[in-house]
């Protein structure tokens, strides 16, 4: 595979690891938008609320790594 844009984003939709960790990044995305859009938030979902957006992180870093896998593909 080379290092050309189309081709390791072509297989970085063939990945079922990046794939599974996309559609959980966006649930994450989506609660954390609700969650926003609340006046106001209990302690419990304040901290539910900086839990799911340390854990979006983390995914975001991992689908990352991903990435640059792909990218770095000879």
């Amino acid at each position: 595979m080379g290092n050309k844009p189309a081709e390791w984003k072509q297989a970085l939709l063939a990945d079922s690891q990046y794939q599974h960790l996309l559609a959980e990044h966006r649930r994450l995305d989506e609660q954390i938008r609700k969650m926003s859009e609340k006046r106001f938030l209990s302690p419990e979902e304040e901290i539910e609320k900086k839990q799911c957006q340390k854990l979006k992180l983390k995914l975001k870093d991992q689908m990352a790594e991903i990435e640059r896998r792909h990218r770095s593909r000879p």
